[in-house]
């Protein structure tokens, strides 16, 4: 991940709210829906180690190959409600790869 140092982030901040004041951005750009995949994964892990402690690598593995952010929203719904990791993981297993990817 990159961070930009505070100057350029206030001057991307402030052209991007400008462009988006104009109307120019109808839409969600790449740069967010990104942002909202690796968040909702990290959301993911987070409430599977609130629950369980240590979250097994083959999920977090698994986490990554995913990027359809609705599919992760009901991945993190799942975090929340199962019963155990053992659980969890057999549901994560059962999304079907077409699922996996965001139709654009």
């Amino acid at each position: 991940m990159m961070v930009l140092p505070k100057p350029l982030e206030i001057s991307f901040k402030q052209e991007f709210k400008r462009i988006q004041e104009e109307g120019r951005v109808p839409y969600i750009t790449d740069i967010e829906l990104d942002g909202m995949i690796i968040n909702a994964r990290e959301s993911v892990i987070t409430a599977l180690e609130a629950r369980f402690g240590v979250v097994p690598a083959e999920i977090s593995e698994r986490l990554e190959a995913i990027d359809n952010i609705n599919v992760l929203k009901d991945i993190l719904k799942q975090a929340v409600t199962t019963i155990s990791v053992q659980e969890f993981q057999v549901k994560l297993n059962e999304i079907p790869p077409s699922e996996e990817t965001s139709e654009e």
